[in-house]
């Protein structure tokens, strides 16, 4: 009977936690990199990945863009980032 007790409660537990987990705002704010200049890891032709915000992301560009190359991000579609090549200046990495 002890254990069956423990049981349930944990599961009721976890579950109880688990709902409230998927009811909460989200922590991140995933908006918060368009407007921010990043560096290509991977040619974008047009898809590839960008090292922006401590992050890397999948990233589209119009035009081809070579690895190393510094991209300011204008927008994002889910998780991939829409981004222009930046011609005045280095990538800003960490």
């Amino acid at each position: 009977a002890t254990v069956s007790v423990l049981t349930v409660g944990f599961f009721r537990f976890a579950v109880g936690r688990g709902i409230l987990s998927q009811r909460g705002r989200p922590q991140h704010d995933l908006g918060a990199v368009v407007g921010q200049v990043g560096e290509v890891r991977t040619p974008l032709d047009p898809v590839g990945s960008v090292y922006v915000g401590g992050e890397l992301w999948s990233a589209r560009s119009e035009a081809p863009v070579a690895a190393g190359a510094a991209v300011r991000v204008r927008g994002r579609e889910g998780l991939v980032l829409i981004v222009e090549p930046v011609r005045d200046g280095p990538a800003a990495t960490p």
